[in-house]
């Protein structure tokens, strides 16, 4: 553990650790935007070209094709759920917001309780 002379030193200490990582996160989100362009350039050329694979001195690149799920039409899932019980077709999560909208309109939702959440505002001084 860091020990630290007062409360105050240690919120300035906060703040520059905080800085030092949100600096780092922007480096690391540009590193990111130029690997996912030469994935989306390589994809581009693979199909382009009719090509399946390609190699490098360092790698291969494999084209590969999959099919995902989508739902075009919530209602007919829905009624599908509705009818057979298959509620695993479905993520077992709540819209916060929509659920902090109704009750910031007075209107509660069953099974919906609040719990409080801690969290730290740090503001610069100057």
């Amino acid at each position: 553990m860091v020990i630290i002379a007062s409360l105050g030193d240690m919120v300035d200490k906060y703040k520059a650790a905080r800085e030092n990582r949100l600096l780092e996160q922007k480096i690391i989100a540009k590193m990111l935007a130029e690997e996912n362009q030469l994935k989306l350039d390589i994809i581009k050329y693979l199909k382009d070209g009719n090509i399946s694979a390609c190699g490098g001195k360092l790698a291969i690149a494999k084209l590969v094709v999959t099919n995902e799920p989508t739902c075009e039409n919530m209602n007919a899932l829905y009624l599908h759920i509705l009818a057979t019980g298959e509620f695993e077709l479905l993520y077992r999560r709540i819209n916060p917001a929509s659920i902090k909208e109704r009750w910031d309109r007075g209107v509660s939702v069953p099974g919906i309780t609040f719990y409080p959440v801690e969290s730290l505002s740090i503001s610069k001084i100057n």
